[in-house]
């Protein structure tokens, strides 16, 4: 029991550790956050990254057709899904940076207005299977994802932990 315990608050631990340098910058007049891969803490990025890692991920991504479902859309299963668990994966993959400013024509995105802003401006496309998969902004929003279901899970291991030292406490005093 003690080792359970410990292994507890070791995982709650190393995942405050690891996820607490992350801080998506909303910007101003932004309805959703924009992702930088330097806000994330230099272990997370060095596990996304890895070019085998990041393979296995853009290509989950891309067979999951995550762009083809609007993040607004309640209709939809699939977006729930996208919008639960991975939104801001969505965001930093199928959306291009706002500093962009493009424009939208029939559910596309047109014409940067400020293709120099940012250099995810050119990179971005059209095509649901590649849309912004190629961007410095997908794998921030992977590692957004990572880190905001971490923190999740990390709360709820510590509770698991808090209540397992209190069972194991009370066990001591019973014996």
């Amino acid at each position: 029991m003690l080792v359970l315990i410990l292994a507890c608050v070791a995982f709650a631990i190393f995942s405050f550790v690891v996820t607490h340098k992350s801080a998506a910058k909303a910007l101003a007049n932004v309805s959703y956050k924009q992702y930088r891969i330097g806000d994330y803490s230099e272990w997370l990025q060095k596990q996304v990254e890895d070019p085998t890692t990041w393979k296995r991920i853009r290509s989950c991504i891309s067979d999951s057709k995550m762009c083809f479902f609007s993040y607004m859309s309640s209709t939809a299963l699939l977006s729930n899904i996208v919008n639960y668990i991975a939104l801001d994966t969505y965001k930093g993959c199928c959306i291009p940076p706002d500093v962009c400013q493009y424009s939208v024509v029939n559910g596309a995105y047109v014409s940067p207005a400020n293709s120099g802003a940012d250099p995810d401006c050119t990179t971005f496309n059209n095509n649901a299977d590649t849309r912004c998969f190629d961007c410095d902004a997908c794998p921030a929003g992977v590692m957004q994802s990572i880190v905001t279901n971490w923190q999740k899970l990390a709360i709820g291991v510590a509770v698991v932990a808090g209540a397992l030292i209190v069972i194991y406490c009370v066990g001591c005093q019973a014996l």
